[in-house]
């Protein structure tokens, strides 16, 4: 009974346990998909109120608690920053040369640290701003690790909704990871398919089924049960706490938008406004326009009213009969012209007011098309005069280059030839000298082979006469014939006597031969001396 015992704590409890983790994960999961959908994430003209209201509901007021680092990205672990405002798509090239970038590739910037997804798995570098302008319209980066140079285009790409999900993707498995804090043992180190990050930070356990386990087991796995009830419970209250500020943010939005409609409405008062100012402006110059055709039209009565004047006032001697009758009249038109006058100096002050702000105008505008053509002017002129002092710069050290070369090419064939002469005046007594003394040691070497042959041959030649007086001498003793008669009772057969006879005919023969040879071989001493 203790064993079934066991077994039914065993099948029920830690499979109990293992699905509340799992549905609490589905539930929070199914919580943060409802806000990405609540909060418009990927809006485009609300992102950074979208991104502000998900880093104060996701994000700690620190760094991450666990102090373990992640198999996957853990230097964006350590960097710890996951806004969207430090997250851009940029290209980037390896540098072969000074300021020469090879193939531009696409990948993430978030913070200093650049995620590469064109590789796999996914590189991580933390990088380091040169601030150095050499190589614009690209900027520089180093990598922090070894130094490495590389480019970057100096515009980002633009960031799709897939892109925006890779930071959150990655900033959720890190939130995950710092929750459950897993050891090196228990870490999840294998990626599904098709995913960028494992879908738990934590390695599921296999289930128990060996019905042989003692009650310790038992009480081992209640108080992972335990343990696993207390995060869960961790989990709901973190929950509420996320839905509380979810509210609060909601209602940040709610005021943000309202201030960007406001923003908007009063974008377009100024929009209007400055249309209305451009009409205005419109009809002052038509006003200043109308103003100059009446200041034109009251010259011309005026010029008309002065020469009738003239004539009145020509006139005035034969009308004097009636200078009292017309006082009036005259009186009216001075008065008249009086006013007219202020009336065309007033004009005349507004004509010389809109005039000078005319002028003004213009004189602004020339001045800066002619400070404009006077910068490039002085550019041209700058350019050309750099320019001219730079061929004859050129010019000079070329001229300057070339009579220092003809003149170290003379000095180096005077002394190469003066080397040459002095070697070769060297060489000819060395050779002399060596000539001389093998002259003389062949002179020795010969007197002393001349001695040595003639004492050999004349060896050789005392020894070749005795051999030859010896040889005559057996030769003379050889062909004598004896007087006596010949003893023949040795001799029972003449065959016997026929071969002695031809014996001594080869002997002859032999001796004959070797004298030759002998006779020559004197001559051939002879000749040689």
């Amino acid at each position: 009974m203790h064993k079934n015992y066991n077994k039914k704590q065993q099948n029920t409890k830690p499979h109990h346990t293992i699905n509340v983790i799992e549905s609490a994960i589905e539930k929070q999961s199914n919580i943060l998909s409802t806000l990405a959908e609540k909060l418009s994430l990927f809006d485009v003209p609300k992102v950074t109120l979208t991104v502000v209201a998900i880093m104060t509901l996701f994000t700690p007021c620190l760094a991450w608690e666990c102090e373990q680092i992640p198999p996957f990205y853990p230097l964006t672990y350590d960097q710890f920053e996951y806004t969207f405002s430090a997250f851009h798509k940029i290209e980037i090239s390896e540098m072969i040369d000074i300021c020469i970038a090879g193939e531009f590739r696409p990948v993430y910037k978030l913070g200093n640290i650049i995620i590469d997804m064109t590789t796999t798995p996914h590189i991580e570098t933390k990088i380091n701003d040169t601030n150095i302008d050499d190589c614009k319209p690209n900027i520089l980066y180093t990598n922090s690790s070894n130094n490495d140079m590389f480019l970057r285009k100096p515009d980002p790409l633009t960031l799709t909704k897939d892109d925006q999900n890779i930071l959150l993707e990655i900033y959720s498995y890190h939130r995950n990871f710092n929750y459950t804090c897993s050891s090196v043992m228990e870490v999840e180190m294998t990626i599904p398919e098709g995913k960028l990050v494992p879908t738990s930070s934590h390695r599921k356990r296999k289930r128990i089924n060996n019905p042989d386990k003692t009650g310790d087991d038992c009480d081992e796995l209640q108080k992972l049960a335990d343990t696993a009830g207390e995060r869960i419970k961790a989990t709901n209250d973190a929950l509420l706490l996320h839905q509380e500020m979810f509210d609060a943010t909601k209602k940040e939005l709610e005021m943000a938008n309202q201030q960007i409609s406001v923003f908007e409405d009063e974008t377009k008062t100024a929009k209007r406004t400055i249309e209305s100012q451009k009409n205005t402006i419109e009809q002052n110059k038509q006003t200043i326009v109308t103003i100059t055709d009446q200041l034109a039209k009251v010259e011309t009565s005026f010029n008309q009213a002065r020469r009738t004047i003239e004539s009145q006032k020509d006139e005035l001697t034969d009308y004097k009969n009636k200078l009292i009758i017309k006082n009036d009249e005259v009186n009216s038109l001075e008065t008249t012209i009086r006013l007219r006058d202020a009336t065309i100096s007033s004009l005349k002050n507004e004509i010389q007011h809109y005039n000078e702000n005319l002028r003004n105008t213009q004189t602004t505008a020339e001045g800066a098309q002619n400070a404009a053509l006077q910068a490039e002017q002085n550019h041209a002129r700058q350019i050309s005069k750099l320019r001219k002092e730079h061929e004859t710069t050129i010019t000079e050290l070329e001229r300057q280059h070339k009579l220092n070369m003809d003149n170290k090419i003379s000095e180096l064939t005077k002394l190469h030839n003066e080397n040459i002469q002095n070697a070769i005046q060297i060489e000819i007594a060395k050779c002399e000298s060596q000539r001389r003394h093998d002259a003389k040691q062949w002179n020795t070497e010969t007197e002393k082979f001349k001695s040595e042959c003639q004492l050999q041959r004349d060896a050789e030649i005392d020894n070749m006469k005795k051999i030859f007086d010896e040889q005559i001498k057996s030769l003379m003793n050889s062909v004598q014939f004896k007087v006596e008669a010949m003893e023949t009772d040795d001799i029972k057969d003449g065959n016997q006597l026929l071969a002695k006879l031809k014996n001594s005919q080869k002997k002859s023969y032999s001796l004959n031969n070797d004298l030759k040879y002998v006779l020559r071989l004197n001559l051939q001493i002879l000749r040689h001396q």
